[in-house]
C-alpha cells in the first residue's frame, strides 16, 4: 500500500523548529453561534540570539452566520439557509516569546464568553500570558480578506502572573466551575510546573458586561503540594473540584482545588516479566 493521501480539511505544515506543546479548541457552527476551530502550537530553538525565534503559530478558521431576522422558519430552515450562505475566514497569528521558550500552552473558550475571542493560556518561564484570538477581524480589504495589520496584531495580551519564583511553568488547563456560595461561575486555570507543584488562578474579566473590555486579572487560590519532579500533565475532574496530575517521579495525584489538599496517589512500577510476580500492591488512597 502507498501513502495515505491527505485530504482537505487535513493539511500538512512543515515546521522549522522544535514544537514543545500544541492545542486545539472547536465548537461546530449553529444557528445562533459561529463555528470555530483554532489550533495552535508553540516551541523554539533557545535563544532567540541565535536566530531560531521562539514563538506560538495559531490557526483560526471562523465560519460567521448572517444575521437574518426576518426567517419565521423552523431551527432546520434557519440552519439549512445560514449553512449555504455563511462565510469563512482564516487567519494565521504568530505571538514571539522572546528570548523565553514557551513550553505549554492551552485554547478555551468561555460559557459566558462576551469578548468574542478564544482564550490561549502560554506557559513561558516563571510566568502565564492569557492571550485572547478575535474571532473575527473587524476590518477588511475589498476582496473581502482580513488586513495585513489585523494578521499581525491577532493576539491581544489580557493578563499575566508569575506561578512562583523559579517553579518553571510547563503545562496548563482550564475548566469553568458554578461556586455555590457565590451563586457564579468560576474561570479556573491550572499550571503544572518543572518543580513539582500545581498552581491555581481564577480569571477575573474587569466590566464583564461590556464586550468591549479586554483586561483581565489572575489570583491565585491554591497551591498543590506533592510530586517531587516536574510535572507533565494536568486535568480538571469535568466538574471542577478535583484536580489530576502526572510527573516524571512516577506517581499520578489528584488535589482538591478548593483547599490544595493530596486527595489520592498512583505510584507507577516496573516489574520485569520473565521474574516472579510482585509480593505487594499498590493501593490508591480514598
Amino acid at each position: 500500500m502507498g501513502k495515505p493521501k491527505i485530504r482537505p480539511p487535513s493539511k500538512v505544515n512543515a515546521l522549522s523548529f522544535p514544537v514543545f506543546g500544541l492545542t486545539w479548541h472547536g465548537t461546530p457552527a449553529t444557528p445562533k453561534n459561529d463555528g470555530v476551530s483554532f489550533t495552535a502550537y508553540c516551541g523554539g530553538g533557545g535563544s532567540a540570539k541565535t536566530g531560531v525565534g521562539n514563538k506560538i503559530v495559531c490557526d483560526l478558521v471562523a465560519q460567521q452566520q448572517p444575521l437574518d431576522n426576518n426567517n419565521n422558519g423552523g431551527e432546520h430552515d434557519n440552519l439549512v439557509n445560514q449553512s449555504s450562505s455563511s462565510t469563512t475566514s482564516h487567519r494565521t497569528i504568530e505571538i514571539s516569546t522572546g528570548e523565553a521558550l514557551c513550553f505549554g500552552i492551552h485554547a478555551f473558550r468561555p460559557y459566558d464568553d462576551t469578548l468574542q475571542m478564544i482564550r490561549l493560556v502560554a506557559c513561558v518561564g516563571d510566568e502565564i500570558l492569557l492571550y485572547g484570538i478575535p474571532i473575527h477581524c473587524s476590518s477588511s480589504n475589498d476582496d473581502g480578506s482580513a488586513a495585513e495589520q489585523e494578521l499581525n496584531e491577532g493576539a491581544i495580551l489580557l493578563a499575566k502572573a508569575n506561578v512562583g519564583n523559579g517553579y518553571g511553568a510547563n503545562v496548563a488547563t482550564y475548566t469553568a466551575m458554578f461556586h455555590v456560595q457565590q451563586n457564579q461561575l468560576q474561570h479556573l486555570i491550572a499550571v503544572g510546573c518543572e518543580n513539582g507543584h500545581l498552581v491555581v488562578f481564577q480569571i477575573a474579566t474587569n466590566n464583564a458586561s461590556s464586550s468591549s473590555s479586554s483586561s483581565c486579572e489572575l489570583t491565585k487560590i491554591t497551591e498543590c503540594k506533592g510530586h517531587t519532579k516536574a510535572i507533565c500533565a494536568i486535568q480538571f475532574h469535568p466538574r471542577g473540584q478535583e484536580l489530576l496530575s502526572s510527573a516524571k517521579d512516577g506517581t499520578a495525584r489528584i488535589f482538591s482545588v478548593s483547599t490544595g489538599n493530596e486527595l489520592a496517589v498512583m505510584k507507577c512500577e516496573v516489574h520485569d516479566p520473565n521474574g516472579p510476580p510482585p509480593t505487594t500492591t499498590t493501593t490508591i488512597d480514598p
